[in-house]
């Protein structure tokens, strides 16, 4: 998979189900400003029941945690953006722009599985200076802030902690 990854970027593959990439800080910026952009029209909130990939949507997952569902489809600066990161995202993927703002001392991600043949995450912004916990198929991935992308494939399992403050993410969920 290394291989796909062109513009901008730089890639690690760090096993057989994860591979991290460098985004760079201005593809960064252009990527937040265009997710909160987005989601300023958003209005209802549909709560943590999320399964419609074709609408926009807002929902609240948790006190902490509100996700958005972007339809790449709608989206064409998006998707050509994020198709140059990575050739195999698609109007098909599922894209979620989620935001964290972490009140408690650490928020966990519960263990779970996408249910789909790659994930790719997309680190934005991060208030805290803590560094994140992050495990995919029970192996830390250390640094994921630092290089602003992180895909994993195989419907790997993953979980993870993270400090006080806020986090603002891109998802891509996708299907070969």
């Amino acid at each position: 998979m290394i291989g796909y990854f062109i513009n901008y970027i730089m890639s690690l593959q760090i096993n057989n189900d994860v591979s991290l990439f460098m985004v760079s800080n201005r593809i960064r910026a252009k990527l937040l400003i265009m997710s909160h952009n987005i989601t300023k029209k958003y209005t209802e909130d549909i709560g943590p029941d999320m399964d419609s990939p074709d609408d926009y949507w807002k929902g609240t997952f948790d006190s902490e945690c509100i996700r958005y569902n972007i339809p790449l489809a709608y989206e064409y600066n998006f998707l050509n953006i994020l198709h140059q990161l990575n050739p195999l995202i698609n109007e098909e993927c599922t894209l979620h722009y989620i935001k964290y703002n972490i009140k408690n001392p650490v928020y966990h991600l519960s263990e779970h599985r996408d249910g789909k043949d790659s994930s790719t995450i997309i680190y934005l912004n991060k208030t805290s200076h803590e560094p994140d916990v992050f495990y995919v198929n029970d192996k830390q991935i250390y640094n994921v802030w630092d290089c602003g992308g992180i895909t994993f494939y195989n419907n790997a399992s993953h979980v993870g902690d993270f400090y006080k403050g806020i986090r603002e993410v891109l998802c891509i969920f996708s299907e070969h």
